[in-house]
Parts: structure tokens; sequence; C-alpha cells
């Protein structure tokens, strides 16, 4: 008995400095690091979740924020109600008309029309309309590493369903980088998992 509470000690032992030693090295010292943006838009000319209902092209980038042309489908469901962290997300509706969650209130913007999301609110766009809504603009929209994020987030979803496990390990293998979090939970819960499970969904490729 004894010699079987050693050996789980050990073990115990084991994971929590694999844990530890993983965290750092795939989360501090080799984190997930972006292509430069004109391979990425060479490789990535479009963004497109089935999912969410989204096309993204991405335009131009200068100093990290990048400016992109967004088709939204029409009765897109959008993305789950979210935060950022560390960015402001801007909407500038073209054409059509797009619907939004913002701080638990629902808005609607026309064509000419826009609006910045505060980093930290709550917010879900989507399309309750039988017509696509574009959204254009002259001034960025989200950070470059926030696209590349989606870029390899959306064939998960897609190919998986927005609930998958596989969308949870995709999300944990772009790590605390990728700013996006479910309104819905404890941030700081989101980025321990991340911060856990990351290094080990990148070594076995989960």
């Amino acid at each position: 008995m004894k010699n079987i509470i050693k050996i789980i000690k050990y073990m115990a032992l084991g994971i929590l400095l694999y844990i530890l030693i993983a965290g750092i090295i795939f989360n501090h010292i080799i984190p997930v690091r972006p292509p430069s943006f004109n391979e990425f838009k060479t490789t990535h000319p479009f963004l497109r979740s089935e999912q969410e209902g989204f096309l993204i092209e991405p335009v131009t980038c200068e100093l990290e924020q990048m400016r992109a042309d967004i088709t939204i489908n029409a009765f897109a469901a959008g993305p789950p109600l979210h935060v950022h962290e560390t960015f402001d997300e801007y909407f500038e509706v073209k054409k059509g008309k797009l619907s939004l969650i913002v701080d638990g209130k629902k808005r609607f913007l026309k064509a000419g029309e826009h609006i910045w999301i505060k980093r930290g609110t709550p917010h879900k766009p989507f399309n309750e309309q039988s017509e696509p809504v574009i959204l254009q603009s002259d001034v960025p929209v989200m950070p470059y590493s926030f696209a590349y994020g989606l870029s390899k987030l959306y064939p998960v979803m897609d190919r998986h369903g927005m609930n998958s496990p596989k969308v949870l390990f995709q999300l944990c293998k772009l790590g605390n980088n990728m700013d996006t979090w479910l309104a819905d939970k404890p941030i700081v819960i989101q980025k321990l998992l991340r911060w856990v499970i990351g290094p080990t969904a990148r070594i076995f490729n989960l």
C-alpha cells in the first residue's frame, strides 16, 4: 500500500512538473507566432466560417492592426457572446442591416452607420435579414494576430461544430494571445485552461 501511495505521489509530481515546464516553454518561450501579413494574405485571401456565417477579406495591415472587408451571410448566427481584453472592435455598415448585442442590449446598424465596441464589452454581431450585411471601413477593425487566430479556428469550427472539444483544443493551441473570451465564463479560468492544455494540444496536435 505504501508503495502504491509513493508511486501515485511521484506520478502526480511528474504531471505537475510536465505542466509547469511545458507551459513555460510553449506559452512564453516559443508561443504561436503569425507569419508576415503579406504571406498570410497570400495563403488566406479569405477567412470563411459557415458556422458563424462570416466571410473576412484581409485588406491591409499597419502596426499590427488590420483592415478587412467583411460579409455576414443572410440569417448568420454570428459568434457567441464574447469579449476582447486588449482591443476595441469596429463595425461600419456599407450595405444591409447589422444586428448586435452590446453589453446586454440589442442594437441595429444601417448602411452608413458605425460603432466602436470598447474592450471588455460583451458583444455579438449577427444578421437577422434575408440579405447579406457588408462591413467596410477605412480604419483597422481588428489586430492581425486576431485574424490569424480566426484562420486557424474557423476550419475547426466548420468541420467539427462550434461546441466540439476540438474548438477548445484549437483555442488552447493559439494561447492567450488569441484575445477572444466567452462572456459568460470567468476569463481567468479560460486563460488557465489555455495555459495548461495548450502545450499538450500542440505537442500531440489534438
